[in-house]
């Protein structure tokens, strides 16, 4: 209907626009697309994870996204409450409970030992057919300063800050027999932004299963859903980690490191041109014009 290819405007409309669109340029589209098809734009558009901090008294920080969101409230998985307080949202059940608990610290962990400082949170509830849901976010932002000589007093010739926010949708058997194959699925979408204070901005989103393809299946050996869960979401996240350095990183290294290549060797043409013929023995041809 009229709704659906409004949305699906939209979308593209968003996908053109990078990855990492601010709030506003969101809300722009979506008056565009009409409240109608509101729902399916967003269901549609990955967007920048967003952190608040933790409970007052020493609580951790958590991520918002719509796994833990119940209208304009959103359940902290550390302290299994919803900020801000809403009587009638669900918490979920002691079994999935456990789970969420035992994730989170395994994910914190995780995150800590191949991405450094961030924050993390595992957001977990029930799925058909005896199976867990589970949502691992994880958001990263860093500053980095460059250094060089005759910068000025500071020393400092520019910087970058960059943004990792990445989510792993992970579908797995609540409880299976260690010995049992269990089934698990994957859905994962990394949004990449790298901003330099000197202009370069590079953004990408990368999905794991191949950007439409259907979830990535795999099958391994049961055990409890922490286990399972978080070892197929730490395969994808490896790939999808190496990816972005192959796809993002070390191709546009490479693209800089030929223009600066360029750059010196037109420099040490021109001098060896500028020096006299004598010491040369004869004039060179002019290869620079």
């Amino acid at each position: 209907g009229g709704s659906g290819k409004r949305a699906a405007a939209a979308l593209r409309l968003l996908r053109a626009l990078g990855p990492c669109q601010g709030a506003g340029q969101v809300e722009d589209v979506l008056r565009l697309a009409g409240p109608d098809a509101a729902g399916a734009v967003l269901a549609g558009a990955p967007q920048p994870l967003r952190v608040v901090e933790g409970a007052p008294g020493g609580g951790r920080r958590f991520i918002l996204c719509d796994a833990n969101r119940a209208g304009d409230s959103y359940r902290d998985p550390f302290a299994n409450v919803y900020r801000p307080p809403r009587s009638d949202a669900q918490l979920p059940a002691a079994g999935v409970r456990a789970a969420e608990e035992a994730a989170n610290d395994l994910y914190e962990t995780y995150c800590h030992q191949y991405h450094g400082v961030g924050t993390s949170s595992v957001f977990v509830s029930e799925a058909p057919g005896g199976y867990l849901l589970g949502c691992f976010a994880f958001k990263k932002v860093i500053r980095s300063e460059e250094a060089g000589a005759g910068a000025g007093a500071a020393g400092k010739t520019g910087g970058a800050t960059g943004t990792w926010d990445g989510y792993h949708m992970v579908r797995a058997p609540a409880d299976s027999p260690p010995e049992a194959p269990a089934k698990v699925e994957v859905r994962s979408t990394v949004l990449l932004n790298l901003e330099t204070d000197a202009g370069l901005k590079i953004q990408g989103a990368l999905v794991g299963g191949g950007g439409a393809q259907p979830s990535e299946e795999s099958s391994q050996l049961g055990g409890p859903w922490p286990n399972i869960a978080g070892a197929a979401m730490e395969a994808v996240d490896n790939g999808i980690r190496a990816r972005a350095v192959a796809i993002y990183f070390e191709k546009t290294r490479q693209v800089a490191v030929g223009l600066r290549s360029r750059k010196e060797a037109a420099r040490k043409l021109a001098e060896m041109e500028a020096k006299p013929a004598a010491i040369m023995g004869h004039a060179l041809p002019k290869l620079v014009t």
